[in-house]
């Protein structure tokens, strides 16, 4: 099912990820209420490059100045402290992750940590201002208490995580094999709670239902979900793991009637078809509502190809679960960044587009005013520039990566219309090089290379392949 197109200003919304350690953020103006959130109401956000904000929905975006250097926001949450947040920012340059507080409302921002954390780190609000930080895919677990940060110890490696509403102390966390384990000390001590789930192979994600978070979501390669804390798994529909058919995200609603949206690939032995789905009967069975490739005409009237990929933010509105958020941003290409909004009662599809950001990893909506929509920013600085031509030409490349997320070892194919000198070359995210797969004359017709990265990091790396005045760099993900 392809939803209608419309031309229209739009949105998007995803809530992830911090830490802290103690620290007060710079403010900017008149103070507020000690009580009240208030809207921020500077012209530009100050301390960092990688945080900004929306004032509506998109249509103007408010932040610093680009900064020439690698460095991505993983996380960033709203806490239930008047307007206080909390981001987290790798700066691949310094292989590490800042901690940043905002507050006043966000307008500014103060480092209050740096950490030996290279991974995605994500945070979890938890009431009376606290928040949780883990890595996903990995074991790294934060308590911050509001002033003061503290190690804790996962179990497990950590593919999602569900705070009480009612009691800080008490979360839960899910595993590999989608196996949930429960604390009720802040993250001390941890119980396993039912039993591992035999629907989904490789994981890629754990989401809890926030209106009973008795009832989860595991994805991975197929998926699998629990309507009693995992004392059951059922497998989820249409997603089988025989196909090699993955899920890489959930979102549930929390305003009703309940929704839940997924992103998920399915493969048909011949071509990987990405979706975004969703599903009206708690998750037991999606249904495909927005199609990679379709066309959709953006805020100025240009057709603009949806993209999808496989990390793409995702959030519902947190006052109607028929509107569902997604971004594809693509930093390597300079080709900006879309935001979409899907509208599910009226089946609508609509997309804004901006050329000056690299991409949008995570956002946030402010706690009054949805359409104010905090942004998480990646800004790349890429050692070897794109270039582009203006000259059409017959050596036009199609490049495909399969699989992607791989492990450990990922083909890289593309068709030449006729010989030309071909350099394909692999870079870690920090541009340092890891692999020279071709750098020679190439005969016309289709070419495989295959890129082992067992001896690598899980991570993000980039492949870049330059025939004569073409140059294209594109990411791919190293799951192990």
């Amino acid at each position: 099912m392809k939803p209608t197109v419309r031309m229209v200003h739009l949105v998007l919304s995803v809530g992830l990820s911090l830490i802290g350690i103690s620290a007060a953020a710079g403010d900017s103006g008149q103070e507020p209420p000690p009580d009240e959130w208030t809207v921020p109401d500077c012209n530009r956000v100050t301390g960092t490059h990688c945080v900004g904000y929306t004032p509506n929905e998109g249509l103007d975006i408010i932040r610093l100045p680009r900064m020439k250097v690698t460095q991505y926001c993983r996380g960033l949450a709203v806490l239930d402290q008047p307007n206080t947040l909390l981001a987290t920012n790798l700066k691949a340059h310094m292989d590490s992750t800042v901690v940043l507080l905002s507050e006043n409302a966000g307008c500014s921002w103060t480092e209050i940590a740096m950490l030996n954390v290279t991974a995605r780190l994500y945070v979890t609000a938890a009431p009376g201002g606290g928040a949780y930080l883990w890595t996903h895919g990995r074991d790294s677990l934060f308590w911050y208490d509001g002033s003061s940060l503290s190690l804790r110890f996962a179990p497990d490696s950590i593919f999602g995580l569900a705070v009480d509403p009612e009691d800080p102390m008490h979360i839960r966390i899910g595993g590999s094999s989608c196996q949930i384990y429960e604390s009720v000390d802040g993250g001390e001590q941890f119980a396993p709670v039912g039993q591992p789930s035999d629907w989904t192979n490789t994981i890629y994600t754990v989401a809890f239902d926030p209106n009973d978070w008795d009832n989860a979501l595991c994805g991975g390669v197929g998926a699998s979900g629990t309507h009693d804390a995992g004392a059951t798994w059922t497998a989820v529909q249409p997603f089988d793991p025989d196909n090699n058919d993955r899920v890489f995200s959930f979102a549930y609603s929390t305003g009703g009637p309940s929704r839940i949206y997924a992103r998920g690939t399915i493969d048909n032995f011949l071509n990987d078809f990405r979706y975004i789905w969703m599903s009206t009967d708690g998750g037991n069975n999606f249904v495909p509502v927005v199609e990679e490739n379709q066309m959709v005409p953006d805020q100025d009237g240009i057709l603009r190809k949806v993209l999808l990929a496989n990390w793409l933010a995702m959030a519902v509105h947190p006052d109607s679960s028929q509107i569902m958020y997604f971004i594809y941003g693509r930093y390597m290409d300079e080709y900006g960044t879309d935001f979409y909004r899907y509208n599910a009662q009226e089946d609508l599809l609509t997309v804004t587009h901006t050329d000056s950001l690299d991409e949008i990893t995570c956002m946030a909506f402010h706690p009054l005013d949805p359409s104010i929509i905090y942004l998480g920013l990646e800004e790349t600085k890429f050692p070897y520039p794109h270039v582009a031509s203006d000259e059409s030409s017959d050596t036009d490349l199609a490049v495909t990566v399969s699989p992607n997320p791989f492990n450990p070892t990922a083909e890289i194919r593309f068709s030449l219309a006729k010989p030309a000198r071909v350099k394909l070359e692999v870079f870690n995210i920090a541009g340092q090089k890891v692999g020279t797969l071709a750098d020679g004359h190439l005969s016309a017709g289709d070419h495989a290379y295959t890129w082992d990265g067992s001896k690598f990091a899980s991570g993000v790396y980039l492949y870049r392949l330059q025939t004569g005045q073409q140059v294209i760099t594109e990411k791919m993900m190293l799951l192990k």
